[in-house]
Parts: C-alpha cells; structure tokens; sequence
C-alpha cells in the first residue's frame, strides 16, 4: 500500500504537469510553458511507468491470500492480468470520454481515430482471453468454470460480456465505423473491467465464513461526491480553458469570416 500511494501521488503530479499547458498558454505564462514543453515526452515516459507500477501494485495485494481466494481469480500472475485489463480499460475510457464530451460540448466525434483505437482494443482483449485462459489451465482451474456455482456464473459474465462480446462487436468493421457501435462496445469493454475487479476483490472471496463487506452510506456519499467533482471540474476545464484546441469547421468558418470582416471594417 505504501508503494501503491507513492505512485498514485507521484502519477497525479505527472498528470498535473501534462495538463498544465493548457492553463498556461490561457494566462500567457510563455517561459514556464516552454520549460514544460521540453520535458514533456520523459513526463509521458514517467506517467506509463508509474500507472504500470500501482496497477501490478494493486493486482500484488491479492497473492498474499491465496487461501482465501477462489481458483477462478487467484493466480500468480495476477499483477500482469491488472496491467492488461487497465489498457484495455483506459483506451476505452477515452472512446466513452470523447462520446460523452463531444455530445456535452457539441464538438464532433473523431470518428477515425477512435476507430483506430478500437482496432488496438481487439488486439488488448484477445491477450487477455488467451492468457487467462491459459492460466486455468495451467492450475487446473478451467473445471471450475463448468460448475453450477455463484462464483462460475459471475466469471462467465466477465468474460462473455466484458471480454468476448465486445471483442466480436469490435472485430466487425461496420461496428467500428459506426458511432453508436463504438460507443457501446467501449462501455461492455469497461463494465467487463469493473466486474474483473469487482470478482477479484469480492465474488472470489465470498465463501469465506466471515461477515460480508457491504459500504456504508457515508462511503458511497464520498465516492460518489468525487466522481461528481471530477465531472463538474471537467466541464469547467473544458468550458473555460482551450482543451480541445479549435475544431476544423472553427477553422474553416473563421477563414470564411475574415474577408468580410476586412471588407466591413474598410467600409467603415
């Protein structure tokens, strides 16, 4: 847990740091920004290594308890399943994002890049599946998918609807072009993610005899207080800072404009 605060501190400073750009060209702080623009492609190198870090980090805390755990998520190589799952998990987080904030903004969807994305998503899920696969049956595990249990049904709708589902959808080029197959491919690659996380750290440990962890309302009020800051801290950002920089029709509508602006400004 120590190393696993280090690096989310340190990784949210990065992030900060690769943000910042933004603020400082909006109050024209030239020097500072030229400082940060020379350092900017070690901070994206520091930012990977880090987030790799605290992801294996986390998947690490689990193989303390392997008496605990149920076979169907215990396993050594946990830490590298955390790691895999997360870039799946976040190039989807992005296709979602840019969905999500182009219909709050009214900005249009880059369609081809995130389709390209997508593209990398098919290649992230089909080593996932193959290695978690491969694990199960290299612990003899794989018998326990097939058992009439609580724990084989919730691994089943992991992988069916986190993994493979979306990997079909997203192997489709039709699906790929189209905005509203994209986007739901994204969110089943994302709640595949959640319920990854959710069974490792809850379902694989629910047949031990003890009390069942269930949050208390002021845990959920907190958590859901910080997801809202973060969505009413995002459209701020974006509202009143150039995040998204100028859009293309901007671009064209403005060159339009110009000449007649000269032409009236002559005039007068």
């Amino acid at each position: 847990m120590f190393e696993v605060a280090w690096c989310v501190m340190l990784y949210t400073t990065v992030l900060a740091l690769e943000f910042s750009p933004v603020v400082l060209e909006h109050y024209k702080l030239r020097r500072t920004l030229k400082v940060i623009k020379a350092i900017t492609v070690p901070l994206v190198i520091l930012g990977v290594i880090l987030s790799t870090l605290h992801q294996s980090s986390l998947g690490s805390l689990f193989l303390i308890i392997p008496g605990r755990m149920h076979p169907l998520w215990y396993s050594n190589i946990i830490p590298f399943l955390f790691i895999i799952s997360c870039v799946a998990a976040g190039l989807a987080m992005t296709i979602i994002e840019s969905f999500l904030s182009s219909r709050a903004f009214g900005r249009e969807v880059e369609l081809p890049l995130l389709s390209e994305l997508s593209r990398v998503i098919v290649v992230v899920l089909a080593l996932y599946f193959t290695v978690r696969v491969q694990d199960l049956m290299s612990r003899d595990a794989l018998k326990y998918v097939f058992m009439p249990t609580y724990q084989s049904g919730m691994f089943l709708v992991e992988i069916l609807l986190g993994v493979l589902l979306p990997f079909f959808l997203l192997l489709s080029r039709k699906i790929r072009s189209s905005k509203t197959g994209l986007f739901y491919s994204a969110v089943l690659v994302l709640l595949g993610f959640v319920a990854h996380r959710m069974n490792t750290a809850i379902t694989s440990m629910e047949h031990w005899p003890e009390r069942v962890y269930i949050p208390s309302v002021q845990e959920l009020c907190v958590t859901l207080g910080l997801v809202a800051f973060g969505f009413t801290a995002f459209a701020f950002v974006a509202r009143y800072f150039n995040v998204f920089g100028e859009a293309p029709h901007e671009v064209k509508q403005a060159r339009d404009e110009e000449p007649a602006a000269l032409a009236q400004a002559s005039f007068e």
